[in-house]
Protein backbone atom coordinates (compact mmCIF):
# COMPACT_ATOMS: atom_id res chain seq x y z
CA UNK A 1 0.00 0.00 0.00
CA UNK A 2 2.53 2.52 1.21
CA UNK A 3 4.87 1.79 -2.30
CA UNK A 4 1.24 2.51 -4.30
CA UNK A 5 1.01 6.04 -2.39
CA UNK A 6 4.78 6.78 -3.35
CA UNK A 7 4.08 6.09 -7.08
CA UNK A 8 1.53 7.55 -7.17
CA UNK A 9 2.93 11.08 -5.26
CA UNK A 10 5.68 11.11 -7.79
CA UNK A 11 6.10 13.40 -10.57
CA UNK A 12 6.32 12.27 -14.01
CA UNK A 13 9.91 11.59 -14.65
CA UNK A 14 12.09 8.81 -15.97
CA UNK A 15 12.46 6.79 -12.30
CA UNK A 16 8.49 7.02 -12.10
CA UNK A 17 8.29 5.45 -15.79
CA UNK A 18 10.93 2.92 -14.63
CA UNK A 19 8.64 1.93 -11.86
CA UNK A 20 5.49 2.24 -14.20
CA UNK A 21 7.07 -0.63 -16.43
CA UNK A 22 8.52 -2.61 -13.55
CA UNK A 23 6.31 -1.78 -10.28
CA UNK A 24 8.77 -2.26 -7.22
CA UNK A 25 7.52 -4.60 -4.33
CA UNK A 26 9.33 -3.41 -1.14
CA UNK A 27 10.39 0.50 -0.04
CA UNK A 28 13.89 -0.75 0.00
CA UNK A 29 13.80 -2.07 -3.62
CA UNK A 30 12.11 1.95 -4.33
CA UNK A 31 15.53 2.99 -2.36
CA UNK A 32 17.95 1.17 -4.33
CA UNK A 33 16.38 1.76 -8.12
CA UNK A 34 16.05 5.18 -7.26
CA UNK A 35 19.94 5.68 -6.51
CA UNK A 36 20.46 5.46 -10.37
CA UNK A 37 18.25 8.77 -10.56
CA UNK A 38 19.23 11.09 -7.80
CA UNK A 39 21.88 13.29 -9.33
Amino acid sequence: MFVAAFHNGLKAGQFNESLAQKPAVTMQEIMKRAECYIK
